[in-house]
């Protein structure tokens, strides 16, 4: 995925515990577009809801936020769980059509769109470009990778552009979330982090923690290059 979360070495297994802290992978816009005012939001808090007046963008300065759409069925679909320096509620209608629900830790910067936006076009621009690569590669993953290339697209993006193996993280997301963005069973993905541990490629710690450890094999699946290796036992780990 083009854009995503980078996460530092994991202080503990378990959400309950602090999550590693998160650094946007692209330039993050100025902290003078939401300069305006300061608001900390309690895990599941709604920063906005579906539907909500669309008059005020909001930036993640702390923790991250999961943007989701409900379906009928208590079904939902997980667009987007932005880190720091992401702007979300980024809309060209005059409500909301999607919900921001916060996980843990959260602060967001609140600002005005009237007051805001024409002083900091290009900022803003520059997010709604970010917004589209990440929606398309998300379009991409849902309509044409299999499970196994949809996981380990879902854990690159979260590593930055710069780790190298191994990396150890906090998920900032359940398993039950990470099914609900990539379109999943929860099933579907307890299988195939279980498969990934027994090839070597991943460890895992409690339902949080975890750490990659063969970037490069991850990066093959990703591609598809090698999923159906990895689901046959036949992908051999690189030196």
């Amino acid at each position: 995925m083009e854009a995503g979360l980078a996460i530092s070495p994991a202080q503990g297994a378990e959400a309950g515990g602090a999550f590693g802290s998160f650094r946007a992978r692209t330039k993050a816009p100025s902290r003078a577009v939401l300069a305006s005012n300061m608001r900390r939001f309690a895990p599941h808090e709604a920063v906005f809801r579906e539907g909500d007046m669309a008059s005020a963008l909001y930036q993640v300065t702390q923790g991250a936020v999961m943007v989701l759409r409900t379906l009928s069925g208590g079904r939902r679909q997980i667009l987007d769980i932005a880190g720091p320096g992401r702007l979300i509620g980024l809309t060209s209608a005059k409500t909301h059509d999607c919900s921001a629900i916060a996980l843990k830790g959260v602060v967001v910067e609140i600002c005005d769109i009237e007051k805001n936006a024409p002083r900091h076009g290009r900022h803003l621009a520059t997010a709604m470009f970010d917004e589209i690569h990440r929606l398309r590669d998300l379009a991409t993953a849902l309509g044409r990778k299999t499970a196994a290339e949809r996981l380990a697209s879902f854990l690159l993006a979260l590593t930055g552009d710069d780790a190298a193996s191994p990396v150890e993280m906090v998920l900032p997301v359940s398993r039950q979330e990470i099914a609900d963005h990539l379109g999943l069973a929860i099933e579907t993905v307890c299988r195939n982090f279980t498969m990934m541990k027994r090839k070597g490629l991943v460890q895992l710690e409690g339902n949080y923690g975890l750490t990659i450890c063969d970037l490069d094999a991850l990066r093959q699946i990703a591609h598809g290059a090698a999923a159906d290796e990895l689901a046959d036992g036949r992908l051999a780990r690189r030196a």
